[in-house]
């Protein structure tokens, strides 16, 4: 398990190295890894995935430069991925797609707290499911 400051630590050193250069979303990815409210949400993706993702696997964290310089960060997992009737839902406070991971010391507060960050910030949030498999789960400067 990933504790909440060393998953904010991986998310800005993250952020740091994908923003090299002086473009304007070279920018705009700097001043959302500075953000501690951008880093708990990274450090909260983060933790989800491990918890997720079985043993000996893979979690990507990417960058994409979209359309008008929208740059969006994003936490993907090889798990099993998220079914399409609980993609709607997943942000909602106590929701929980696998009713079996009850007893996993989690509330289902963790992705709710996200979204509400991402709100105070004007951060777009979501997730979707990959193909090959997993979810990525991803904040976006809109």
């Amino acid at each position: 398990m990933v504790d909440g400051k060393f998953g904010k630590v991986i998310f800005q050193k993250i952020c740091q190295l994908f923003a090299p250069s002086t473009s304007a979303a070279s920018y705009m990815l700097a001043g959302i890894a500075s953000k501690p409210a951008s880093q708990r949400i990274g450090s909260i993706f983060i933790t989800n995935a491990i918890a997720h993702t079985k043993e000996d696997t893979t979690i990507e964290i990417c960058c994409n430069l979209l359309k008008n310089n929208v740059v969006e960060i994003g936490v993907h997992d090889y798990g099993q991925g998220i079914a399409e009737k609980d993609l709607p839902r997943i942000f909602e406070r106590f929701y929980r797609a696998d009713p079996s991971r009850t007893t996993n010391g989690h509330y289902g507060l963790g992705l709710s707290v996200a979204k509400s960050l991402a709100e105070q910030q004007s951060l777009h949030i979501g997730a979707r499911n990959t193909p090959g498999g997993g979810a990525m789960f991803y904040i976006c400067t809109q």
